[in-house]
């Protein structure tokens, strides 16, 4: 939780940095409308889980522990302009991560356990759904623009191990996402930086698991890089992204946590339609 705080208070620094999908940046005149988008990242991931009663719940290391040193990011948006200045994006993604390591000690996870020697899976379900509007600042005809982001994000987790599941999502809630970011507009393409996050802390779910669930939940996604023009019909995009999650749930009967941080290359194709 300490490295999400510090992130985002990183990301509060910046102000305006957004992190968007590519077919979201302020595209050319000629070349607005609305898209279709293909993306792809893959890097290191860290962070951790437990699930479980309070105690003895065992803290697993994603990397450690479990195996989780890397991930692949796949995602698919629809995006497109209202006007000059408005830009609109419906995105769902998925962060696929799976591992195994030998245990040397008896690990507890949700109503089971694993002796020393097991070698469970973990094979996580990770996605995400989230739906976005910017609004870009100056004038239109100036090469360089700063933009502000708000938007509506909702995630999926269901974290297995071996033959337990904890199902993260049943406690999730829709998070806002604010931000705002730069760019860059050249003779071949756009040079964007940009960030967004949100966190709750303490949140009533309305859910009884004992007595009342309560919710810290926050996110923070980076992304900075190029985006490329092959044809009025068909751009692209190749960058660098750091994303954060992290989920507590808190309740006189469980204790579930859960925390990752991604720091992936990306590149995406969108299609104009």
């Amino acid at each position: 939780m300490r490295r999400t705080l510090a992130s985002l208070g990183m990301a509060a620094v910046l102000v305006c940095f957004v992190w968007v999908s590519p077919a979201v940046a302020a595209p050319a005149r000629s070349e607005q409308g609305w898209w279709i988008g293909l993306q792809a990242g893959w890097g290191p991931v860290d962070g951790q889980v437990r699930v479980g009663e309070p105690s003895p719940s065992t803290p697993l290391g994603l990397g450690d522990d479990l195996g989780i040193d890397s991930a692949w990011v796949y995602s698919l948006d629809v995006s497109g302009t209202a006007g000059a200045k408005n830009r609109l994006a419906f995105k769902a993604e998925s962060l696929s991560m799976s591992g195994s390591e030998t245990f040397d000690k008896t690990v507890t996870f949700d109503e089971g356990s694993f002796p020393p020697g097991s070698s469970p899976k973990a094979d996580p379900r990770f996605y995400l759904f989230d739906a976005e509007y910017v609004r870009l600042f100056g004038d239109m005809s100036r090469t360089s623009h700063w933009f502000l982001t708000a938007g509506l994000v909702h995630a999926y987790l269901d974290f297995r191990l071996g033959d337990q599941s904890e199902d993260f999502y049943r406690q999730e809630v829709p998070m806002p996402l604010l931000g705002g970011g730069w760019e860059l507009t050249t003779a071949h393409g756009w040079l964007q930086g940009a960030a967004k996050g949100f966190q709750y802390n303490h949140l009533n779910t309305g859910e009884k698991e004992g007595s009342t669930v309560y919710l810290d939940q926050s996110m923070v996604d980076v992304w900075a890089g190029w985006i490329g023009s092959i044809s009025p019909r068909v751009r692209y995009s190749a960058g660098y992204r750091f994303f954060s999650f992290s989920q507590t749930e808190n309740s006189s009967e469980d204790y579930n946590d859960f925390h990752c941080h991604l720091n992936a290359l990306t590149a995406s194709l969108s299609f104009r339609f």
